[in-house]
Parts: C-alpha cells; structure tokens; sequence
C-alpha cells in the first residue's frame, strides 16, 4: 500500500519557521514537536515564539491561549479556529 505523506501547508510552515528562528540550531521541530519538552526550547523560547507568531500573523494571543500552543499542530489549529489566521 503506497500512503502519500502531504505537504505542510503555507500556515504549518510559517509556523515552523518562527519556531526555528527562536529555538537552538539543529533542533528537530515537526508537526508532532512537543515545545515544552523539546530540546532546545526553554521558557524564554516560548516567548520568543509567541512575539514572532503575534508579529508574523499580526495578532495579539491571549495568555490562555500560550498555554495550550504544546506543538506546532496546536498552534496552527488555535490560529485557524479562533484567530482565524488563513494563508492562500
């Protein structure tokens, strides 16, 4: 059985991209990445990535909400379904 792996999309990626500007080089995020257990990622990383995130989409996340942002999939889930962050 042959199963396609699919492609991040343009959100996911952007996403990935503001957590790898902030997280120690050579840290392996993915989809699945647990950010508060991560290697390379520490409370001042969380941070660091919620101001990249807010200035990147232009919105300002609730602190319940930093909470709940544990992977990238999370993260992209709540910027979609309750800041309805959208990329064509």
């Amino acid at each position: 059985m042959n199963m396609a792996i699919s492609e991040p999309d343009q959100l996911t990626k952007q996403v990935i991209e503001v957590i790898r500007e902030n997280v120690e080089e050579g840290s392996v995020i993915n989809l699945d990445s647990d950010l508060s257990n991560s290697q390379g990622i520490d409370s001042l990383s969380v941070i660091m990535i919620v101001d990249g995130i807010e200035e990147r989409f232009n919105i300002l996340v609730q602190e319940p909400d930093i909470e709940a942002m544990t992977t990238v999939d999370s993260i992209v889930t709540l910027l979609r379904d309750k800041y309805g962050v959208s990329i064509s």
